[in-house]
Parts: structure tokens; sequence; C-alpha cells
């Protein structure tokens, strides 16, 4: 008891969340990875805005090749290797990968009929393209991994990385495809025939087929689902019932992985420019963060299985992952 007969009050430490209730627990842990993401996006901005670091001189090519190139597959791969991957609903697959290319559709559609109709028609077709590219290419890893990780936890991160490796194998080209269509289009007179068109279809096709096969996400995801259905054994379960990979690669891979977050968002805000608001460019950040959250969203009532006893949670993730904005390719 306190001095004069009265109870002491608990104590509290301030910044404890464990004794929040778990709704309060979730929101909170998001208000904390939204503002260290603007904070991140902030110091990239601020760097080229005061002239430390000019983008135009090459000073983050490095950081460019070691995010694309090394930390996204390897965390990819730890990702996948450490998933339960025969417990994924692939319908929330389906929901999430077809609403994006239902956006796709209605924003190629859209640009095109609207979007400057007096430029020529290739100029349109390859604007279309890119727009509609903009609105499915979603930032999964960098912000969406730490806002799903702070809503459900890494139940969801093996959904991330399927939803990643779908669009780099399926959406992607396709979208190259009509970057090349667009393209041969705008050159007019220039347009090859004959023989020299059929070579210039084979050589596209060639080229989109192996930028798949050798795209590091689809490499990286196809050696973590071979470690997964062959080496699970090696998994070390923690305190937590989370799976690890062994060390040494275990520690490895955190070690080479562990900046990514970080390094994304600080790159990304490296190509940020001063704020203004226009027409288009508001329409597609409304249809990719809200037209597709409500379109998947609607799609995982057709697609995910509602015998499954987490059947909302994984609809609820399909809009969740719906509203993860865009982001620069590293």
């Amino acid at each position: 008891a306190a001095a004069g007969g009265y109870p002491a009050a608990p104590s509290v430490v301030v910044g404890d969340i464990s004794l929040l209730g778990p709704e309060l627990r979730s929101a909170f842990a998001l208000l904390q990875v939204l503002v260290q993401t603007i904070s991140a996006l902030a110091l990239g901005y601020l760097c080229v805005r005061y002239g430390a670091i000019d983008v135009q001189r090459g000073d983050m090519q490095a950081i460019q090749f070691f995010i694309g190139r090394i930390a996204l597959p390897l965390l990819v791969f730890r990702i996948v290797a450490t998933s339960s991957i025969g417990s994924v609903d692939l319908g929330v697959v389906a929901a999430c990968s077809l609403g994006k290319v239902a956006v796709y559709i209605l924003t190629f559609g859209m640009t095109l009929c609207a979007y400057r109709s007096k430029d020529p028609f290739g100029r349109r077709i390859l604007t279309s393209a890119v727009f509609g590219f903009f609105t499915t290419a979603s930032n999964d890893l960098a912000i969406g991994f730490p806002v799903i990780n702070a809503i459900y936890g890494d139940d969801m991160a093996v959904y991330l990385a399927a939803n990643v490796l779908v669009f780099q194998t399926l959406i992607q080209p396709l979208a190259m495809v009509m970057f090349e269509i667009g393209h041969a289009l705008s050159q007019g007179s220039e347009r090859p025939s004959g023989d020299d068109l059929r070579d210039q279809r084979r050589t596209m096709v060639l080229k989109l087929a192996r930028s798949i096969a050798l795209n590091p996400i689809m490499l990286a995801t196809t050696l973590g689902a071979v470690y997964s259905f062959c080496l699970s054994w090696t998994l070390v379960r923690d305190g937590a019932n989370k799976m690890h990979l062994p060390e040494p690669i275990g520690g490895i891979i955190e070690l080479w992985t562990s900046p990514f977050t970080m390094m994304f968002l600080f790159l990304n805000g490296t190509s940020l420019r001063s704020a203004s608001i226009a027409l288009w460019p508001a329409v597609l950040v409304l249809m990719k963060v809200v037209v597709c959250a409500y379109i998947s969203y609607g799609l995982s009532h057709v697609f995910v299985n509602p015998d499954n006893p987490k059947a909302q949670a994984l609809r609820d993730f399909t809009f969740f992952y719906g509203t993860i904005p865009a982001g620069g390719a590293p």
C-alpha cells in the first residue's frame, strides 16, 4: 500500500501495447508501420531535395541492384521456404490477381478513350499500357508486408509471395506485350512487314520467355517451393511456433534481407517530386487503392472456399491487399 493507506497505482510502461485489446493492438501496430513508412520515404525525398543525393548521377544504382537482384529474391525465397504451401487457399491468389487484371483492363480502356484522344493511336496504346501497369504494380513487400503483418501476423506472408509470383510471371509479361504493341504502332511508316514482322514477333516471344525463366522472383519462388517440399525437415521451430531456416543459411539470409524495407522505401522516396494534385494521377490512385480493393473483395466471395474456417479473414485480406499502393520497381 502507498503512504496514507491508499493502494499504489499500477506500474505502466509507456509504449507497452500488450495491455491493449487485440483490436487496439493491431490498430496501434498499423499506425507504427505507417509512421515508419512515411519517415523512410521522407528521408529519401529530403536527401534529393537538398542535394545530398543526385539520382541522375547514378548515386542509387548500387542500392537498386542490391534490392532488385539480391534482397528481394532472398526475401521471397525465405517466405516460401518457411511457409506451409499446402495450406494456401488458391482462391485468395485468384481473387487478388483477377482483381488486378480487371483494374488493368478498366484503366486501359478508360485511358484509351478519354486521355489525349487526339494523339496518334500507337501513342495512346502505349500510354494506356503504362497507366494500366501502374494500377497493378503493388508495392507488395516493402509496404504490403509490414502492413499485412501488423494486421494478421505472419499467417498471410505466403499469400503476398504468391501474388508477387503471379504478377511477375503472368501480369507483367502481358503488360510488356502491350508496351511492345504500342511501340510498334507508334513507329508508323517504319512498321516492319512480311518476314521482318515474323522475325520481330519471334524475337519478342523469345525475349519474354527468357525474361520469365530468368526472373529472380521466379527462380526464388521455385527454389523456395523445392526447399519447402524436399527439405522441410531442416526447418527450425522457435518458441512462438514460427518456422525458420537452419543456420548458417537462415542467419545469412536474415542479415542480407534485413535492410530491404528501409532501402526500398528510401529508394522510392528519392523518386518523389513536389506534391501536386491533378485529375489523371488522382484517378489512377483511386483505381489502384479503391477500385482494385473492392473488385478483389467481390471476387473473393466467388473463389475463396466458404468452408475454410478462416474464410472471412482471407476475404478481408484480399481487400487490404488491393489497397496496397503502387511502388517503383527496383
